[in-house]
């Protein structure tokens, strides 16, 4: 697949939840955090994916 980029976006209910580390046991896939925000009801993440 090579290196990819993609934003997620999440809601509060999402916030506590270790979402990157299981789609990247799921998937088989690397993920490297490169940008990040994360306030009380809301979120997003800029994702580098590899695999």
């Amino acid at each position: 697949m090579g290196k990819q980029r993609v934003k997620f976006v999440f809601e509060e209910n999402l916030g506590k939840q270790p979402v990157i580390y299981l789609l990247g046991q799921k998937f088989k896939i690397v993920t490297n955090i490169r940008r990040a925000e994360v306030g009380e009801d809301m979120g997003w993440v800029v994702l580098e994916l590899d695999g």
